[in-house]
């Protein structure tokens, strides 16, 4: 896996309209910037977990309509810590509207790791993570690297929220409710500490030599 994988493509996760309105209106956003890892909004609490919680950071505000303040912005983050990788994207608005969060499964075709790659998606669940109700998904990825997954997704007030967690393992990915509900941001989610299982690293098949006939 490479950073390449989560960096393509995060630009174009929201859609670029505002449902909630009598009409869905255009959000158009102005220049995409690089912050620093502690402007990221979003936190772990996870045991064993380094900081900075990021890799990688990006910024957009936005505009409704023929406003002339930006009134969203839209985060958008990379992770890895300890064989664990992933991405998340946080979108908060000054604007009286509600996010209706797109279903897990949804989010497949906007993630970059995933396209053009074999899926077979399992088990669903929900967490409670202070005010927001976030829906997860489990999948198994395969390709030229087998990696178990959770693709979540969820929305509260003025704010929505949705991401993935992978691990390079053949096993479902067992932490990812506690993954979830380690995920904070003030006055919005509150957190619970958690510890998430070693990473049991898939192994790559032996090819098995061919035997030369004896004469």
């Amino acid at each position: 896996m490479t950073w390449l994988h989560l960096s393509i493509g995060l630009g174009a996760l929201l859609a670029a309209t505002v449902p909630g309105f009598a009409d869905d209106q255009i959000v158009r956003y102005g220049d995409r910037a690089q912050i620093s890892a502690d402007r990221m909004p979003l936190s772990f609490t996870i045991a064993g977990w380094s900081k900075p919680d990021f890799r990688q950071v990006f910024r957009e505000s936005g505009t409704i309509g023929s406003e002339p303040t930006p009134t969203i912005t839209r985060y958008e983050a990379a992770f890895a810590h300890g064989g664990y990788f992933g991405a998340l994207l946080f979108v908060d608005t000054t604007r009286d509207v509600q996010w209706k969060a797109p279903t897990p499964s949804a989010t497949l075709k906007q993630w970059a790791y995933f396209r053009d790659r074999p899926v077979v998606t399992g088990q669903t669940g929900q967490v409670i993570n202070g005010k927001m109700t976030i829906d997860y998904l489990l999948a198994q990825v395969s390709g030229a690297e087998t990696a178990s997954c959770a693709l979540f997704s969820g929305a509260a007030e003025h704010a929505q929220l949705r991401g993935f967690l992978c691990a390079p393992q053949t096993t479902p990915l067992d932490g990812a409710p506690a993954f979830i509900g380690a995920l904070g941001h003030p006055g919005l989610l509150a957190p619970v500490s958690a510890t998430l299982p070693p990473v049991n690293a898939a192994r790559p098949r032996r090819r098995r030599r061919r035997r030369r006939a004896s004469c």
